[in-house]
């Protein structure tokens, strides 16, 4: 909300976008959901059916589990049998977590790969890399990504004793985006600082060269991740590994299919 009361809504580019763009290359083709039996799980599976489609994916089957349900046997059983490339979890939470902690229980990555939709480093943490290993996940911020994310975090790590995850990454760059947006507009008025926000591209130490739509959107490119053991300079250990980048879309508008394949 501006200060005079004006909404602003600046929204993360939609995960599976990458995800799908990464597996494109990595030779996955079939998809099984296991989502959320609430509104979060509903949205991500659309959105991300509307992704997969589009790139010329197949959907082989989906199945709901119900909140925070402690055996995920019967629905990993099923998203197993559909022998589908891919199974991407449509949920988050403990529920993300139970998941994938039993199907490393039942082997199902050795076959078969997990997509996280909405992932955080601290999931990470929680499922230790025995059972997180090899799992995929999308995002617009890793903290050991570059220079500018490692000075960026050791400020923040500095101050909370956390690890920052794009949700910090991203508040922290949508605020200071705003304040450079009112000191170049001379004003606190909301749409005037609005329209300025989607006039200057949006740099910082997370986005480059990023923009945001006429809907709110704000478009940036998007990393593809795997879990893996692998040495960090600062900490000894590290449970991410860069895949790939995958660039934004610049233009204005609704998203299209034409978006997916970019």
């Amino acid at each position: 909300m501006l200060a005079d009361g004006h909404p602003l809504d600046l929204r993360y580019s939609c995960p599976v976008a990458g995800h799908r763009q990464g597996d494109l290359t990595l030779g996955a083709k079939s998809w099984f959901f296991l989502s959320a039996d609430y509104s979060l799980g509903v949205q991500l599976e659309a959105d991300s059916r509307r992704v997969i489609e589009a790139t010329g994916g197949n959907v082989v089957g989906a199945v709901k589990h119900p909140v925070n349900t402690p055996d995920f046997s019967s629905f990993l059983l099923q998203a197993q049998s559909s022998k589908a490339d891919v199974i991407a979890l449509a949920d988050a939470g403990g529920d993300f977590i139970n998941a994938v902690k039993q199907a490393a229980e039942f082997g199902i990555t050795h076959q078969q790969k997990l997509a996280g939709l909405i992932v955080f480093i601290a999931d990470i943490h929680s499922l230790g890399l025995p059972s997180a290993k090899g799992l995929m996940l999308s995002s617009a911020f890793y903290w050991d990504l570059n220079g500018e994310t490692r000075e960026w975090s050791k400020r923040f790590v500095d101050k909370t004793q956390k690890v920052p995850t794009m949700i910090h990454a991203g508040t922290y760059g949508a605020v200071a985006h705003y304040l450079r947006a009112v000191e170049a507009a001379g004003t606190l008025d909301g749409p005037t600082v609005a329209a300025r926000m989607r006039e200057m591209p949006v740099n910082d130490f997370m986005t480059s060269n990023g923009r945001i739509r006429e809907d709110g959107r704000l478009i940036r490119g998007m990393y593809l991740f795997a879990s893996s053991r692998r040495k960090s300079r600062n900490t000894g250990s590290t449970t991410t590994s860069y895949s790939r980048p995958f660039p934004g879309k610049k233009r204005s508008g609704r998203w299209r299919k034409e978006d997916a394949r970019s």
